[in-house]
């Protein structure tokens, strides 16, 4: 007597029930992504300095007079800002600094959810070219 093959039915509608929970993900991970690519934006129009703050002191060896130092690029002089004493200018040159810091953490996060996006639509791009031709390939 010749055995039966089994169809699973049950694998199609998973497959079929996750495809359909696809366009509802893909959107929030879309809402996720602009409101980070929104401020990235905010952030770079804004202004963004990377250095940090040297301080130099007065005659009584207190700090005194700010500085902005930048980082060392081969070849070139150390690049050296002058900011002074004036709190409007110090405040000024901090909240570039914070600016650009968190511009780094949300280039961070934007880049994981890129990446993250990018893998699902490799897997997709997987899974449709295995549907297109089904049939299983004899490799000996």
């Amino acid at each position: 007597m010749a055995r039966k093959a089994p169809v699973k039915k049950q694998y199609t509608q998973e497959a079929a029930g996750v495809v359909e929970g696809l366009p509802g993900k893909l959107r929030r991970l879309e809402e996720l992504m602009q409101p980070i690519a929104a401020r990235i934006e905010e952030l770079a129009e804004a202004g963004l300095i990377y250095a940090t703050e040297y301080w130099r002191p007065n005659a009584a060896g207190e700090p005194r007079f700010m500085y902005l130092l930048y980082p060392i690029v081969p070849g070139e002089p150390r690049r050296r800002d002058y900011v002074g004493a004036n709190p409007d200018r110090i405040a000024a040159a901090r909240a570039a600094i914070e600016r650009a810091n968190e511009y780094d953490q949300l280039m961070i996060r934007l880049g994981a959810l890129n990446s993250c996006l990018s893998s699902v639509t490799a897997a997709l791009s997987k899974a449709t070219s295995l549907l297109d031709d089904p049939e299983p390939k004899r490799y000996w």
